[in-house]
């Protein structure tokens, strides 16, 4: 019960700063378009890694957006780890004049993309899938995966930016959970 209440006040004072920080007017302009890659994103960024396995996984598409998930080994022999494990999110708009007055920077950069890729390493897919489930899930600082409410009709998730609506976390975090069965199965 104890660690319910902790990780519950923890997230509020998160939701709150975020909330706070809006207000304030620091979150509201993003300066540069630059953001730090996750592990995975820059060990398959690298110019002699190479995807040595992948797997789709499944699409989500709201009225807004549409994102794809890919469970893939990305391999990369002349560095030390030479291989990694996780997924990818890719993310694509299908409006030609996305809503990117997002209040974190990070969501404003990855929604300005018009085609745009989240990267999870394979040691955080469960901790994502069962914050998600909670309604957020912090990918990178200021990232976040979210749960939203629009009114009584409207209901959805953000990823990075990317409004997917009529989905809720459970169908993420099944997603999430399918890509960690697949790799766990995948050749090593």
């Amino acid at each position: 019960m104890r660690k319910i209440l902790s990780l519950t006040c923890s997230l509020a004072v998160c939701l709150l700063a975020g909330f706070y920080s809006s207000v304030v007017g620091q979150d509201r302009v993003a300066t540069s378009d630059d953001l730090p890659p996750s592990p995975l994103e820059a060990f398959a960024g690298r110019p002699s890694a190479k995807v040595v396995w992948s797997k789709l996984i499944g699409r989500m598409e709201g009225k807004e957006a549409r994102a794809t998930m890919t469970a893939l080994i990305v391999e990369d022999t002349t560095q030390a780890p030479s291989r990694m494990r996780g997924v990818r999110i890719d993310l694509e708009h299908l409006v030609s004049s996305p809503n990117c007055d997002l209040i974190y920077p990070a969501w404003a950069i990855m929604c300005r993309r018009a085609h745009a890729a989240v990267y999870i390493e394979d040691g955080r897919l469960e901790e994502v899938s069962t914050w998600i489930l909670r309604g957020a899930a912090q990918l990178r600082p200021r990232e976040y995966i979210s749960e939203y409410h629009r009114g009584d009709a409207e209901t959805g998730l953000i990823i990075c930016g990317y409004t997917l609506s009529n989905h809720q976390p459970v169908e993420l975090a099944d997603l999430i959970d399918t890509a960690i069965d697949k790799l766990r199965s995948a050749p090593r």
